[in-house]
């Protein structure tokens, strides 16, 4: 299929038979497209984008309709990385978060990250006392990332066994963070 030139794509994950494809639009808007492997033609280029399907595209205005944590702070989701769990998908975000959605679009739960103490999304330097060397609950990580670089460069994450990976971080503070699953 053929996504729009203007639609840089982050990551990809393949799930119940449909491939699952997250971007940012120069970071004013934030599209999930679903991709049906089994309808693409490669010889059809009268509509070479039909197994495309959008599943949501945010913007600023429209991130905390899916994600409550960015309800009213004028982000878009700043989504970087896709996973899935052999059901759901799992994303991360420049804005500190990791959160687990359907593959309709439709929020489940914040799996990882935490709001400043402003109440504030992102993190790009620790908060006074955080200690990141000792163990935290998932809600209470500050995973800092610097929203200049993202989503080119950060965050990452990635399942292995009965854990996800989250790397990130700012300049030389760059680490990995990992998550114990239910």
């Amino acid at each position: 299929g053929l996504l729009s030139t203007e639609d840089e794509v982050t990551g990809l994950t393949f799930v119940k038979g449909k491939l699952y494809a997250i971007a940012n639009n120069t970071g004013t808007d934030v599209p999930l497209f679903e991709i049906d492997p089994t309808t693409y033609s490669a010889t059809d280029m009268t509509k070479p984008s039909k197994n495309i399907k959008t599943v949501f595209r945010l913007d600023a205005d429209g991130a905390g309709t899916v994600f409550p944590e960015l309800d009213g702070q004028g982000h878009s989701p700043l989504l970087s990385d896709i996973e899935n769990d052999g059901t759901n998908l799992i994303v991360s975000s420049a804005l500190s978060f990791i959160w687990k959605i359907g593959t309709d679009g439709s929020y489940i739960a914040t799996l990882a990250g935490t709001l400043s103490a402003q109440g504030e999304a992102g993190f790009i330097d620790f908060e006074p006392g955080f200690d990141p060397t000792i163990s935290h609950p998932a809600n209470m990580w500050q995973l800092e990332v610097s929203s200049e670089a993202a989503p080119n460069v950060a965050p990452w994450i990635a399942l292995g066994g009965s854990s996800l990976y989250w790397s990130g971080g700012v300049g030389t503070s760059e680490f990995v963070v990992k998550f114990g699953c239910p």
